[in-house]
């Protein structure tokens, strides 16, 4: 756990913090609804595609793949 909070801390931006979640999200970048088998939810679920985004941009993004 120490590990992946670091990784996701490593990500914020200006103005994220720990304290603060709930203004951001943690965001599925390939979203989780773009699975097609068992594989591809384990692929989704690693940690490297996982990161902190912005509440309302989170929400406006959706189920849409994004960059990082």
């Amino acid at each position: 756990m120490d590990f992946f909070i670091s990784y996701i801390e490593s990500k914020f931006t200006e103005g994220m913090r720990l304290d603060n979640y709930g203004e951001w999200h943690l965001d599925h970048i390939k979203p989780l609804s773009n699975c097609g088998n068992y594989s591809d939810i384990l692929k989704y679920n690693h940690y490297t595609n996982i990161q902190p985004l912005w509440a309302k941009d989170n929400i406006l993004k959706s189920n849409k793949q994004t960059q990082t």
